[in-house]
């Protein structure tokens, strides 16, 4: 059976319970995404904004353990995570439009808010969701791929495959 592992990660600093404060936990990431769910039981639950924003806050953590090699997609991840929370910041001050991922959408698509401006929440939500699918491509290439091959070269293949094309 040969081993699948790639030469040239960086190691992780990650726990996988506790306190989250000094790196990665899979569980935070995990309590943070199910609490986003306002009716976890309902499969169109809508999505709590301010919470999915701390749900990815800590899945960066994650990608920052991952070395130099992710700092690109890090880079990215904060300055998403920036203009959506400026709009969930922005909302508190008046009527709430993007208290809900699906309230937001909802108020762009009506008012005509998404073509005219390029960092608007639609546009900036699915660019995040963009750079989820890089990472779920690169973390399965890294279970995937021989021992042999580079992280980076598995980090190029899933950035091809994913967010090349945008």
């Amino acid at each position: 059976m040969a081993e699948h592992r790639s030469k040239g990660v960086a190691e992780a600093n990650y726990r996988t319970s506790g306190d989250s404060s000094h790196g990665f936990d899979v569980h935070a990431v995990y309590d943070r995404f199910v609490v986003s769910l306002r009716e976890p039981d309902n499969p169109k639950s809508p999505i709590g904004t301010q919470d999915y924003i701390d749900g990815y806050r800590e899945l960066l953590k994650f990608c920052d353990a991952l070395g130099y090699i992710f700092k690109f997609v890090s880079d990215d991840v904060v300055d998403k995570l920036g203009i959506l929370q400026s709009f969930v910041d922005k909302d508190k001050k008046s009527t709430p439009h993007f208290d809900t991922i699906q309230q937001a959408i909802q108020y762009e698509t009506e008012h005509n808010l998404i073509k005219p401006n390029p960092r608007n929440f639609t546009r900036t939500l699915l660019r995040l969701h963009r750079a989820s699918l890089f990472l779920i491509e690169f973390l399965r290439g890294l279970a995937d791929q021989p021992l042999s091959e580079t992280t980076a070269t598995i980090a190029t293949r899933s950035y091809d495959a994913t967010l090349s094309p945008y």
